[in-house]
């Protein structure tokens, strides 16, 4: 996996998956030398692991504060709305980027006040509880109407997309690469980015991909398909045309 300096924006070291997967599961340094001798860019890795280890545990002790002009309550909210269907804590947590625990506090808080549910699901979505935002969380355009002014929104898009390229909203939010889903993950980004005007960043958060440099390759991938496959043109136009169907 190629480590990112976040000052410099730049890839700077390279450390192998299968040993980025140790670190990440806790071996210590000393393990780690012993097995494999320690380079630079493992180095890196320990301590910006190290790094995100120490805020999430700040995070952990902190009750939900504002980011930016967002309390995390109202990060879940928008959320879950954008969404139209239930996630869990784990789900949520990924699409913020806030810690799991961070996140159960704040649907709490929400569910006392009334503003989201929770509803638990057996058999595949064995992930257990799963958060909605309740009516009264939604704006009135939301409530009143099949198709607002919204539409579509990007849960609209992934969804149409996904039964375009045979897939699953699912598949597309999952981190498969299976060429199918990484194809129809690839559509549904470039659909969003064409019909929503959001920022890479943002686009990055709706698909829960970690930052924005894997939304500016699934554009450039996308635009290439779109040029030298058919195929996957055809799809793309039969998605786009079934989203400008439900806005008339």
């Amino acid at each position: 996996m190629t480590f990112h300096d976040f000052n410099l924006k730049v890839p700077v070291a390279t450390v192998p998956e299968h040993k980025a997967r140790l670190i990440r599961d806790g071996i210590t340094r000393n393990e780690y030398r012993s097995r494999f001798g320690m380079d630079e860019a493992s180095e890196r890795y320990f301590d910006h692991h190290e790094d995100s280890k120490k805020l999430l545990e700040v995070l952990e002790k902190t009750p939900p504060k504002p980011r930016g002009k967002f309390t995390i309550q109202e990060l879940i909210l928008d959320t879950l709305i954008q969404r139209r269907e239930g996630l869990n804590a784990d789900e949520i947590s990924r699409v913020i980027q806030v810690n799991k625990r961070v996140i159960q506090n704040a649907l709490s808080i929400l569910k006392k006040e009334g503003q989201v549910r929770g509803e638990r699901f057996p058999g595949a979505m064995k992930a257990g509880l799963y958060w909605f935002a309740t009516a009264s969380a939604m704006p009135a355009k939301e409530q009143h109407h099949g198709i607002s002014d919204f539409y579509p929104t990007v849960i609209d898009i992934q969804k149409v997309t996904a039964v375009a390229f045979q897939s699953s909203f699912r598949a597309i939010m999952s981190e498969s690469r299976s060429p199918s889903v990484v194809r129809a993950r690839f559509a549904a980004i470039y659909l969003a980015e064409k019909l929503k005007k959001l920022s890479t960043t943002d686009l990055a958060r709706r698909f829960a991909r970690q930052d924005h440099t894997t939304v500016i390759h699934a554009l450039k991938r996308a635009r290439e398909f779109i040029r030298l496959e058919p195929d996957f043109a055809a799809k793309v136009d039969a998605a786009e045309a079934e989203l400008a169907k439900g806005r008339k």
